[in-house]
């Protein structure tokens, strides 16, 4: 009877447990390998339920699949795309088990050096990525990959476009490095931004939908010194927002799609506490939108690293100004990567130097409450 009744106590909780997390979000995170006090392993995986729960963390490349550097994740489905920083500048595709291990399907070439940011083409089978080059400056610039009908990419790129430019700061700017990609579809074109963050411009392109290929419409210099290195079209489809790195603002940039660019609006601070243009650098990383919008009011987030902080942007739909209404701790060290699950009703942020992702609720004023952490060695991207 006694064994049972024991036997029926670990069904249930088994039960229950998983029942915790059919309705849940996938999170997979992206390490360095390479890098890092202590180094990660490659890409891990844990479920945020509907609750806020979190199941353990476990690594879901092993043995011949494991990723060295995967700094920027991908998930389309069950498949997802890792760009892996290296000088050999490679993008590899794995296929997601049942059991959320992942097994390597296909080894790209980017053919330039440190591939960190991917995109995926909203109208057209071809994967676009950003190629930070290497110290020299060198090495930099945009790879396209097409994407077969399985979801794997080519071997080899359809298009390389070098960058070779320079600014102003001799350590960071002495040579192009290419870092953020955004796109957005307007009236069945999609257009296509280019941060590079060591020659402080933005480079407008066209996806041409026969040759896949990448036609150029404008460049804008932004801030000299800023550095430019991510960014994000407004609801409307009207502002781009971009987050600068080493001048720690974020400047908002009117779109003309009938002439195809940018006009610059203005730039304001990341942070509450420490100025725009300040000597000591706060490194600003990444900029998130809100999925859930109140009022036709959205919420934008930015990463700050040199002060540990989350920053809340409010901005109206039809208006392109964002104010800077409150800061976070961000409840670990050099918080990189940022994301929100597919609810909206979380953000989690990957605290590189702590070793941990921080993971908070966002409520209905856009507001974030720090739940707990999740214990991974050198994280920097984090993707649901």
């Amino acid at each position: 009877m006694r064994k049972l009744l024991t036997q029926h106590v670990k069904t249930m909780f088994a039960f229950t447990l998983c029942c915790q997390f059919i309705s849940s979000n996938e999170v997979y995170v992206g390490t360095y390998t390479e890098w890092g006090t202590p180094p990660g392993h490659g890409i891990y995986h844990f479920n945020i339920s509907d609750t806020g729960q979190t199941s353990p963390i476990t690594l879901a490349t092993h043995g011949d699949d494991k990723s060295l550097n995967p700094t920027y994740l991908l998930k389309d489905h069950d498949l997802i795309y890792s760009t892996n920083e290296l000088e050999s500048g490679q993008i590899t595709t794995y296929q997601s088990n049942i059991n959320k291990t992942l097994s390597k399907i296909t080894l790209s070439s980017s053919k330039l050096a440190n591939p960190v940011h991917a995109l995926k083409s909203k109208l057209y089978p071809v994967m676009i990525v950003a190629n930070y080059g290497n110290a020299a400056g060198e090495e930099s610039g945009i790879s396209l990959l097409q994407i077969n009908n399985d979801g794997t990419l080519d071997a080899k790129p359809l298009q390389v476009i070098p960058y070779h430019d320079h600014s102003i700061d001799p350590e960071r700017q002495s040579g192009s490095h290419v870092h953020g990609i955004e796109s957005t579809v307007i009236h069945g074109v999609e257009y296509v931004f280019i941060c590079d963050l060591g020659g402080d411009t933005i480079t407008v392109y066209r996806l041409d939908g026969s040759t896949h290929e990448l036609v150029l419409l404008s460049v804008i210099k932004t801030i000299s010194g800023a550095g430019p290195r991510h960014a994000l079209m407004s609801p409307n489809k009207k502002y781009l927002y971009v987050v600068n790195e080493l001048n720690s603002s974020i400047s908002v940039f009117k779109f003309d799609i009938n002439t195809g660019k940018l006009t610059y609006i203005s730039s304001q601070s990341t942070t509450l506490s420490s100025p725009q243009n300040s000597s000591e650098r706060n490194y600003p990383a990444e900029l998130v939108l809100s999925k859930n919008s109140t009022k036709h009011d959205y919420y934008l987030y930015v990463s700050n690293r040199g002060i540990n902080s989350i920053a809340k942007f409010k901005l109206k739909q039809n208006e392109e100004m964002l104010k800077l209404q409150n800061e976070y701790d961000a409840f670990g060290n050099y918080p990189r990567d940022l994301a929100i699950d597919n609810t909206g009703e979380y953000l989690v942020a990957a605290n590189q130097l702590s070793n941990n992702i921080s993971i908070f609720k966002i409520d209905h004023s856009g507001a974030l409450d720090f739940l707990q952490h999740v214990d991974v060695n050198s994280p920097v991207t984090v993707t649901f």
